[in-house]
């Protein structure tokens, strides 16, 4: 059975660092088709935030989300 879009080859880019604090640095996984060239107007986001108040919890939580979203 075939599906009504075709499958897309994701790339992710782990752990790139977005900020650095005295206590710790702060960085994010960045799930982003591969196939596709990159464009100077760049293309449309979505910045998932697991929760945990920046105490608990991890970026790897939203994964297979993140992987939704980007294919």
């Amino acid at each position: 059975m075939s599906t009504a879009t075709p499958e897309t080859t994701l790339t992710v880019d782990r752990d790139v660092r977005f900020r650095e604090t005295p206590e710790r640095t702060l960085a994010m996984d960045v799930y982003r088709p591969t196939d596709e060239p990159g464009s100077a107007d760049g293309r449309p986001a979505a910045l998932c935030v697991h929760g945990g108040g920046w105490r608990e919890g991890s970026k790897g939580q939203l994964s297979r989300s993140a992987l939704d979203f980007a294919s």
